[in-house]
């Protein structure tokens, strides 16, 4: 089962602490749980920003990644390939899988790192496998952006679809509720966001 060392923070300095921690760490068992931690790790990132939009009031926009950094493949057999496969396809999260040496299946590790598979043949190489993947994941926050909408309707349910002008994409409807766009202090502006 997944076993967390940080829970989810913006504090680098707790993650570096995790990180090191794991160098003395002799907890569990001498087993990968490959597709299990997979499962687990798809599963807890869902939790935790329904947890967070819920939180906000659906206020708030989250963006899931998951990096998976193995030493080899699936020995604890808890969940199966195809479990994982399932997992990662139904999932909206970034996916990327990191492996050091030759004891996975490379087309294993491409079908679980959806957005990336990096394999590291040695501990020298780590260092540029893990600056690829993070330029990678960086590269994915980057590229999103926030609209804002201020609509003239000032009452009732409606949709709104957002649509690319050159027609290369195109928003699932988007309901609004405009009851209350009508009060006294509910002005539209770009001070609002």
């Amino acid at each position: 089962a997944l076993s967390p060392k940080q829970p989810f923070t913006e504090d680098k300095s707790l993650v570096q602490q995790a990180l090191k921690g794991l160098l003395t760490d002799n907890t569990g068992s001498n087993t990968t749980n490959l597709y299990g931690t997979m499962v687990d790790a798809v599963t807890s990132s869902k939790n935790f920003q329904t947890s967070r939009r819920t939180a906000m009031r659906d206020g708030v926009f989250t963006l899931g990644q998951i990096v998976m950094f193995t030493d080899g493949a699936d020995t604890a057999a808890l969940k199966t390939l195809s479990e994982a496969e399932k997992a990662v396809q139904g999932t909206n999260d970034d996916v990327i899988t990191i492996a050091l040496g030759g004891a996975i299946d490379k087309g294993t590790l491409k079908k679980l790192g959806k957005n990336g598979s990096y394999v590291a043949t040695s501990a020298k190489d780590l260092k540029q496998v893990f600056s690829t993947a993070a330029q990678r994941a960086t590269a994915l926050q980057n590229r999103i952006y926030v609209l804002g909408y201020c609509s003239p309707k000032l009452a009732g349910t409606h949709q709104l679809i957002i649509e690319m002008a050159n027609g290369s994409g195109k928003s699932n409807p988007i309901s609004f509720d405009a009851s209350k766009f009508n009060d006294a202090d509910a002005k539209c502006s770009t001070s609002l966001y």
